[in-house]
């Protein structure tokens, strides 16, 4: 048995609605006490002075359009003319000159000093928010993007960045041991672009040095920001390297990314140094760890168990750098899902990796001691009003962190387990979601549109009785704006009579008129 605990939040950027405690038998199954109240992220003492940011880079626009939508407009055909290719080596010369205005010379820092500054310059960075394209004033999935941070990274650092990601993270096992002592740890979901999100979550639960973080993937495509939060997550993981680890999502992927959003984001906001960004941001997601245990209890994925797997040691035999395979373990530990529709195992309808069930469930946890799993790479209706959802009687949980996502309008919610393993949800809603006011009215217009949806399906499909007006055309009280006020009392009353009254009624009537009629 799990009892639930609220446990209020409060936050500047979100609209947090709760948290509840787990504890199983009366006793906490997995305990921590959420602290009350927003802490700005402490990096710890810097390994060396960080560079200072100049005055023109603090107060000038962006150099890059962070609009997922805009085109790549500089990627020329070999069938360019001379003067196309004048043109666009005077547009490269100004993009060069913007770009050494905009981003600090961090080419003569040492690699910690250049983690450092870059660090510093995310989490500092001005929100960017357009009222024209304001989700919280439209229901339609086709509105603009969201609130943004002003933020110019260069090329060659993010080059430099997922070089060194490259090497931190292979020094990470495909399967993740996460020890008691590093605990406590928060725990996220899908996070698809949303960077503002992402830095408010640190905000909100303290900084790497406070709290350990485990991301469960999905980092990029679909959000505005992928970029951004990709190398808020790398630079964070390069400084404190046993304290942040990262899974690999679906989406973390060179085929998913080509036609979700990431490979188009990468070209509309470098032009022509794109296709390298994104090349190299593909070599960090095939180093990736593809799960994690943390204090041999709790089973940590993105996607779900794979037929092909009995024991979770065999996924330290998976070799990386990985492309994702057609099918196989590690493409079942991104892609499965829980379903109950069908026994055992069956294919999935994404069409690629298969659905367990509840059984499934129970035989890996039996077999590898395991008392919870988590993961994230779902977001359905169930889990609208709270982030996340129970599975096989709580022993699958799956968590969504990205609010307001595809302008969904859903909650969110993050797992934070205590060094006494006690686990608490909090869930949460984001600031452009349009407040309680906003969201109470759209729940209540959604009530009352199922509400019709289900009187329309329940009532009859019978034929609507009618009853001859005084030139002998038939007339329907739903149609007809003009009838007198006899005929609408007389269809009202001939509705309530027995099957086959109607009929004799309304001859009976016509009798009458005719006697009545003059010669």
């Amino acid at each position: 048995m799990c009892a639930f605990k609220f446990i209020p939040h409060s936050s500047s950027l979100f609209y947090p609605l709760f948290s509840i405690l787990l504890v199983q038998g009366g006793r906490p199954l997995f305990s921590s006490r959420m602290d009350k109240g927003t802490r700005a992220l402490e990096p710890g003492a810097p390994l060396a002075k960080p560079v200072p940011i100049p005055a023109t880079a603090q107060n000038s626009k962006p150099r890059i359009s962070l609009s997922a939508d805009s085109k790549n407009k500089d990627i020329k055909s070999k069938s360019t003319t001379d003067s196309q290719r004048s043109k666009s080596d005077t547009k490269s010369s100004e993009q060069s000159t913007i770009e050494q205005r905009d981003v600090p010379d961090t080419d003569s820092l040492t690699d910690e000093q250049f983690v450092t500054n870059l660090l510093m310059r995310l989490l500092k960075a001005k929100v960017i928010d357009d009222d024209k394209t304001d989700r919280r004033k439209s229901e339609s999935l086709e509105d603009g993007p969201p609130s943004r941070a002003d933020v110019a990274i260069g090329p060659k650092e993010l080059i430099r960045l997922t070089a060194l990601a490259v090497a931190v993270l292979l020094n990470d096992k495909c399967l993740l041991r996460i020890d008691k002592y590093v605990l406590p740890l928060l725990i996220v979901g899908d996070i698809h672009g949303q960077f503002i999100h992402l830095r408010s979550l640190f905000e909100m639960f303290g900084g790497p040095a406070e709290t350990a973080v485990l991301f469960l993937g999905d980092y990029v495509d679909r959000g505005v920001q992928g970029i951004e939060c990709m190398c808020l997550l790398l630079a964070m993981k390069i400084k404190y390297s046993k304290r942040i680890y990262m899974l690999r999502g679906n989406h973390e992927d060179a085929n998913t990314t080509l036609s979700y959003g990431f490979h188009e984001e990468c070209l509309s906001k470098y032009r022509s140094d794109g296709q390298n960004i994104w090349e190299s941001f593909v070599n960090v997601f095939n180093v990736l760890p593809l799960a994690a245990i943390v204090n041999k209890k709790i089973f940590c994925v993105h996607g779900g168990l794979s037929p092909y797997m009995t024991y979770v040691e065999e996924i330290d035999k998976i070799a990386r750098p990985l492309l994702i395979p057609a099918f196989g373990l590690a493409t079942d530990l991104v892609w499965a899902d829980p379903d109950q529709k069908n026994p055992g195992w069956s294919l999935s309808p994404r069409g690629v990796s298969f659905n367990f069930d509840a059984k499934a469930v129970e035989e890996f946890c039996v077999k590898n001691c395991i008392d919870l799993i988590v993961r994230g790479h779902q977001i359905n209706t169930d889990m609208h009003n709270s982030g996340y959802k129970f599975f096989c009687g709580g022993r699958l949980i799956t968590i969504f962190s990205a609010p307001n996502y595809l302008n969904y309008h859903n909650a969110a919610a993050v797992m934070k387990v205590s060094r006494e393993m006690t686990i608490v949800m909090t869930v949460f809603r984001s600031s452009d979601d349009g407040g309680d006011d906003e969201r109470v009215k759209r729940e209540q217009f959604m009530k009352e549109r199922e509400e019709r949806r289900k009187a329309r399906k329940k009532a009859p499909a019978a034929v609507t009785p009618t009853v001859s007006d005084k030139k002998g055309v038939p007339s329907d009280s739903d149609t007809s704006a003009d009838a007198s006020e006899e005929d609408k009392n007389r269809e009202l009353s001939a509705r309530d009579l027995p099957e086959g009254e109607n009929e004799k009624n309304e001859k009976k009537a016509g009798e009458e008129k005719s006697h009545k009629a003059p010669k």
